[in-house]
C-alpha cells in the first residue's frame, strides 16, 4: 500500500467516524426534544434582581447544587399552567440566576415573610 492509499483509508475512516458521531448527536437531540429534557429542579425564594435589555433577571435558591451551563434554555414553571421560557444566566453553588422575557413580580416561589 502506498502513501496515497493510506491517506484515502484515513479519510474514509474519519468520514465514517464523523457520520456516526453526527447520527448519535441527532438521536440525542431528538430524544431531548421528545422528552422535553425532563429533568426538574425545585427552586425557591425567587427574587427579581434586575431588568436588562428586555429580560428580567431572577435569582433562586435550589434545593441541591445544579450543573446547568450558562445560556442553557430552560422552562420556568411557577404554578399550574404558568410556564415561561427562560435562560440560565449563572449557577453558583445553590444560587441560580435566570433571565425571563417578562416581569413575573418582585418575588415568587416559597420565600419567608419579612
Amino acid at each position: 500500500m502506498d502513501g496515497s492509499e493510506a491517506q484515502l483509508n484515513s479519510q474514509s475512516n474519519f468520514d465514517t467516524g464523523t457520520d456516526e458521531l453526527l447520527a448519535a448527536l441527532q438521536e440525542e437531540v431528538a430524544a431531548l426534544k421528545q422528552g422535553g429534557g425532563s429533568n426538574r429542579h425545585a427552586l425557591r425564594d425567587g427574587r427579581l434582581v434586575a431588568a436588562v435589555a428586555g429580560r428580567f433577571l431572577y435569582t433562586f435558591l435550589a434545593d441541591s447544587e445544579l450543573d446547568l451551563p450558562n445560556d442553557s434554555p430552560v422552562q420556568l414553571v411557577v404554578g399550574p399552567g404558568a410556564a415561561y421560557e427562560a435562560t440560565v444566566v449563572s449557577v453558583q453553588g445553590f444560587d441560580v440566576t435566570l433571565a425571563v422575557p417578562r416581569n413575573l413580580g418582585d418575588r415568587m416561589g416559597n420565600h419567608p415573610a419579612n
